[in-house]
């Protein structure tokens, strides 16, 4: 199993979330950067009724905890909705560290 998890051509697609977050213009950039964090593409940074209007693509792995960092970030003054946006080759290296987890070695 080990050698055909390595040496197989197989790959690995992750779910890819379609996320959008509404903050107040002081907190964007610090959304922004947290954002950089869980390997997001930011789509589009628009602003409705003053506020910050963020789309991105993120891995849904990387969603976990969102909610807390968020509020955190914004001291409980940003929403932020998702949706299942697609599927999307996981990159080698974070592959690697998948198999690993999930199998033990």
């Amino acid at each position: 199993m080990k050698l055909l998890m390595r040496k197989g051509e197989s790959i690995i697609l992750e779910p890819i979330m379609n996320i959008e977050i509404v903050t107040m213009n002081e907190y964007s950039s610090s959304v922004l950067a947290d954002l950089s964090q869980r390997r997001c593409e930011i789509q589009n940074v628009d602003t409705r009724g003053g506020n910050k209007v963020i789309t991105a693509f993120v891995p849904l792995s990387n969603l976990l905890g969102y909610s807390t960092s968020l509020r955190s970030i914004t001291s409980g003054n940003s929403t932020f909705t998702v949706e299942f946006s697609h599927y999307k080759a996981m990159e080698s290296i974070f592959e690697e560290e998948t198999i690993k987890r999930i199998t033990g070695f």
